[in-house]
């Protein structure tokens, strides 16, 4: 068994791949050809695809690690047959953000949001709200809003160069009215009458904010 031309340097997590390899000698009529990944380290395999065909084609799993160091083999089944490592290659792994930036504001003020990335970069996000921030090589990635109310965002949507990924998280900006009512109020006078000329005391009541002098 020997792989044919395999000299893929970088994978994605996910990515659909075709190995092709060639055989010398009689397989059985039982005989599976199987092709497997290696985890990083290169010594330990796992089976991705097998079949008949002297061409497989297979899914690298898409929770693979983002590491260097992969390598592929092709295995026969009857007779049991191994054949050469691939050479060497990284996986990418797919993106993943996460949202924060809950906090309480007044009118017109800014608030700051936070998107923290893991994965390959760069990184194109959506927020709830449809702003796009495209190809950004900053992590964490942070943006500022001003909402005329109080908004929960959450992130909608997260890609790389290799996929889609997992977005998660929510930032609940609370916009809280600085505007505070002002009352006056006369206390009760009774049903006493009054007369013409006469001196009256009249007491009230304050309501709300009240500076020095008022």
């Amino acid at each position: 068994l020997a792989l044919s031309n395999f000299s893929t340097t970088e994978i994605c997590a996910g990515q659909n791949l075709t190995v092709t390899f060639t055989t010398t000698g009689d397989f059985g009529p039982s005989n599976t050809f199987s092709v497997q990944l290696s985890d990083s380290s290169g010594t330990q395999f796992r089976t991705l695809a097998s079949g008949n065909a002297k061409t497989l084609t297979f899914t690298v799993p898409a929770n693979t690690p983002g590491h260097p160091g992969y390598r592929l083999r092709v295995v026969a089944s009857a007779p049991a047959t191994t054949s050469a490592l691939s050479p060497a290659f990284r996986v990418k792994p797919l993106p993943t953000a996460l949202l924060s930036g809950t906090q309480t504001i007044r009118p017109g003020q800014p608030a700051t949001l936070s998107v923290a990335l893991t994965g390959a970069g760069p990184w194109t996000f959506r927020l709830s709200d449809s702003t796009l921030v495209t190809n950004t090589t900053k992590n964490p990635h942070t943006l500022t809003v001003s909402p005329v109310k109080t908004t929960t965002y959450t992130l909608a949507s997260v890609r790389n160069g290799c996929s889609s990924g997992t977005a998660q998280g929510n930032a609940v900006i609370t916009v809280k009215d600085s505007t505070v009512a002002f009352g006056i109020a006369l206390n009760d006078l009774g049903l006493a009458p009054f007369c013409a000329g006469q001196t009256v005391s009249l007491g009230y009541t304050l309501s709300g904010p009240q500076t020095p002098g008022t």
